[in-house]
């Protein structure tokens, strides 16, 4: 068999190439029988050059395994030989036999062949952790070539987590896999009844899991922010049950868990506006899924010990065996079911038996959330032992001209103006209105636009800021800025309104969870239009504080009690002719207390209380149900 050798030569940016007729190629060398193919490449690199050595390797793979051609492949075998050279050049110039050496740049005519033996040579350097300026190059180069970006940073990775895989002890492996399957188990236990206590007993599992197994290898203080935050709203399920809350959790607390795991894992991450989401998609969605199907492979590697291996054979036959049997014994039992009565009695009984088996949804259902939480667990915390870095581009795509967006800011700041002196006159000052108006029914509306407008404002400034291609030191980013200032001003005062009408409003139709949350949120965005003058000037990271102020008005909500709230304010400072008894049936159990208060002081009916309570009580038939207002109520 003829040896062919491919030989990829490397010297900073250029690479040896060889012209035939017009058409470049990588030189090879075929010879045959078995020789020392390292000797063979230096005796002839020898010949033609003068080198100085920095890295020779023989490439694993066999080049000519990726062909279909089966002629091809029979007659030869192909290898790659990676050669990078510090010092190289032509012994003589005269004679080169049209090798020469070019840039990745200048050639773009490679055939399959070649890039296919350049793609694989990379690929066994990648295996052997060596790495260059040369090597670099070479990737830049196949990766545009082929037309995948980023596949050796993929296939780096994914190197480097098989190697952390297979060093991996076999005692961590099953304590990761078991505490996986007792997650997975706890869910199937826990939440298909009544989400209370076993909430925050779930995810204090789960930080006792991540603390055992993967350990805090970054003391971040945004980390245990987030961790503390989740820890209050899982315990919030065993005190309050407000169905808004407890819907609105059930993605907030996996959010916050996870997001705490990766600060306290990872030093370099940093948490932006920009990169949030694709952190979140990477690994919590991307990484951890990937991740968790090596959990079959895991058991394999656990079961089949290396010891074992070589009874691969027995366990073979015994396998076949049983295969065989199998229509057999079905053939027997049917000669035996005619032979004897009372064998025929008893297999029908069976057959029969399984037949009336009635299947369990529930317990099916448990069944498949038992499987995929415990492979997502799994695949969570053991993608803690891989690195991870999110990368974004270098370069900001300041796509808008300032001038353009000047002309945008100078004339909405102008309407901004036009509305704040209107608005002034009338809602503060109290101002003559026209005809057909009245100061309590202009007072009263408009505060749910001016909500969303005070939002939008926010989302704009944010957005232009961070896309405006323009030297904030310039005169022109100072104009820039002195719009954004004006528009955010008078955004304050679009807040202030908003409050001032939704309190109004309040004071004749009363309170609603919706009113009060519409309150919250706007307090909210007064904080940030605070935060947003200093980055308009400063340039900021918004994030952190943004999501600090809001988790600590969400928690701030989540244990406050809004439904007693509204039934205190509602029902019992309020004269019974004005209470919305409908309204009322809507409110959770939180308000259990206020409503019998209401009952005894004569504000609603008996009758109506007892129908609330029976349409929003269920009896508890496991300890981990408990919740602190549903026991309370009576």
């Amino acid at each position: 068999m003829e040896n062919t050798f491919c030989i990829f030569l490397v010297n900073g940016e250029n690479f040896l190439a060889i012209n035939r007729e017009g058409r470049y190629s990588l030189p090879n060398l075929t010879f045959k029988g078995e020789k020392d193919c390292e000797l063979e490449v230096k005796e002839w690199l020898a010949s033609k050059f003068k080198i100085n050595y920095k890295k020779l390797l023989v490439a694993k793979e066999n080049i000519s395994n990726s062909f279909e051609n089966d002629v091809y492949r029979a007659s030869k075998n192909v290898k790659s030989i990676f050669v990078e050279a510090e010092e190289i050049e032509f012994l003589n110039k005269k004679d080169q036999d049209g090798f020469m050496f070019l840039k990745f740049s200048e050639i773009l005519n490679l055939d399959f062949f070649n890039v296919n033996n350049l793609k694989s040579t990379m690929e066994s350097l990648i295996n052997e952790g060596y790495n260059s300026f040369s090597v670099e190059e070479a990737k830049k180069y196949l990766e545009h070539r082929l037309g995948r970006r980023g596949y050796f940073k993929n296939y780096t990775k994914e190197v480097e987590e098989l190697r952390i895989d297979n060093e991996a002890k076999v005692g961590k492996k099953i304590s990761f896999i078991l505490l996986s399957l007792l997650g997975g188990i706890l869910f199937s236990y826990f939440f298909f009844d009544y989400a209370g206590i076993s909430v925050i007993i779930y995810v204090g599992y789960l930080i006792g899991l991540f603390l055992i197994m993967c350990g805090i290898k970054n003391n971040s203080f945004f980390g245990y922010f987030l961790l503390f935050v989740t820890m209050l709203l899982a315990l919030s399920y065993g005190i309050y049950t407000n169905p808004i809350f407890r819907l609105i959790n059930v993605f907030i607390i996996p959010i916050s868990l996870v997001t705490s795991f990766i600060l306290f894992t990872y030093k370099d991450i940093t948490l932006n506006l920009k990169n949030v989401s694709k952190v979140f998609v990477e690994f919590f969605i991307g990484k951890a899924l990937n991740t968790s199907i090596k959990l079959p492979c895991f058991l394999k590697d656990i079961i089949i010990d290396n010891k074992q291996r070589s009874n691969s054979e027995t366990k073979k036959s015994i396998l076949f065996g049983i295969l065989v049997s199998l229509p057999i014994l079905v053939i027997l039992t049917m000669f035996l079911i005619g032979a004897d009565s009372m064998f025929s009695y008893h297999i029908r009984n069976i057959t029969s038996s399984l037949r009336n088996i009635s299947i369990d949804k529930i317990l099916i259902l448990k069944i498949i959330s038992f499987i995929l939480v415990s492979f997502y667990v799994f695949g969570l915390m053991w993608s803690f032992s891989y690195d991870f870095k999110v990368e974004l581009n270098s370069k900001d795509k300041k796509v808008l001209n300032p001038v353009t967006v000047i002309t945008i800011l100078t004339l909405v700041s102008l309407l901004y103006i036009v509305f704040t002196k209107i608005q002034i006159s009338y809602l503060y000052c109290n101002k003559t209105l026209p005809e057909g108006f009245t100061h309590a029914s202009y007072a009263r509306s408009g505060f749910f636009q001016l909500v969303a407008l005070v939002f939008i404002n926010v989302i704009a400034i944010v957005g232009l800021k961070l896309k405006t291609n323009v030297d904030i030191i310039s005169n022109i980013g100072k104009v820039l800025n002195g719009l954004f200032t004006i528009i955010t001003c008078l955004t304050f005062n679009m807040s202030f309104s908003a409050l001032y009408k939704m309190n109004l409003y309040i004071d004749t139709f009363g309170y609603t969870r919706l009113r009060i949350l519409v309150q919250v949120f706007t307090i909210f965005l007064i904080f940030i239009l605070f935060l947003l003058l200093v980055f308009i000037w400063r340039e900021i990271n918004l994030f952190k504080p943004v999501i600090i102020i809001g988790s600590i008005l969400y928690v701030g909500l989540n244990f406050f009690n809004i439904d007693a709230y509204i039934v205190d304010k509602n029902v019992n400072e309020k004269p019974k002719a004005e209470v919305d008894m409908n309204y009322l049936t809507e409110l959770s159990l939180d308000s259990a207390v206020k409503m019998k208060k209401a009952v005894d002081n004569d504000k609603i009916p008996k009758d109506l209380y007892d129908k609330w309570y029976y349409s929003k009580n269920r009896d508890k038939n496991y300890w981990y149900e408990y919740n602190y207002f549903k026991s309370q109520v009576k």
